[in-house]
């Protein structure tokens, strides 16, 4: 059995193979009768998006101000104004998963974190802590898409009080990434 990695090595080879003879791909060399070429194969997209500065919690449910990423690919974009990530034409499948850090959260039984689709939880992690700073990573998920479905990160306070909390920024403390499979 060939593994996803062999597989891009093996294609990599290929390439660099082709190039050095000079075999044109006129557009890339389709495999089998799958529609797909080998710049299909090789070509990623993918996106991580994250917060620019820190956000203070101010609601029972509050939505992740995404306002920043780092992407490969055309098809999954960021936007910036609402904070989700918008599915682009031809995306059937994402994997997804995100980070969450969290701080002041000295007196909170438990905080739920969401990943969404179209306002649906697809992905979730809880934390029951009494710590001041933690931290919820919710592990890849793959999942059904659409064109022009949205995709974000929301938290739920279960004892939502008057404590200032705050979820930290920064592409390595708090990020969602959406990778395009299918």
């Amino acid at each position: 059995m060939i593994y996803i990695d062999e597989l891009r090595q093996l294609i990599s080879n290929i390439l660099i193979f082709m190039k050095q003879e000079k075999v044109a791909l006129n557009g890339g060399l389709e495999i089998g009768n799958s529609g797909k070429t080998l710049n299909d194969l090789t070509n990623k997209n993918i996106i991580t998006a994250f917060m620019n500065g820190n956000q203070t919690i101010r609601y029972e449910y509050e939505l992740v101000n995404l306002d920043n990423s780092v992407s490969a690919g055309k098809e999954l974009i960021l936007n910036s104004t609402n904070h989700n990530i918008k599915i682009g034409k031809g995306i059937k499948k994402v994997e997804v998963s995100a980070n969450i850090f969290l701080e002041n959260m000295a007196n909170t039984d438990y905080v739920w974190c969401f990943i969404r689709k179209n306002d649906n939880n697809v992905a979730s992690s809880i934390i029951s802590t009494s710590k001041y700073f933690i931290t919820a990573s919710i592990s890849s998920v793959l999942i059904d898409v659409n064109e022009n479905d949205v995709i974000n990160l929301v938290l739920n306070d279960a004892k939502f009080n008057d404590a200032i909390r705050v979820v930290r920024s920064g592409s390595f403390n708090t990020w969602l990434t959406i990778e395009a499979i299918q």
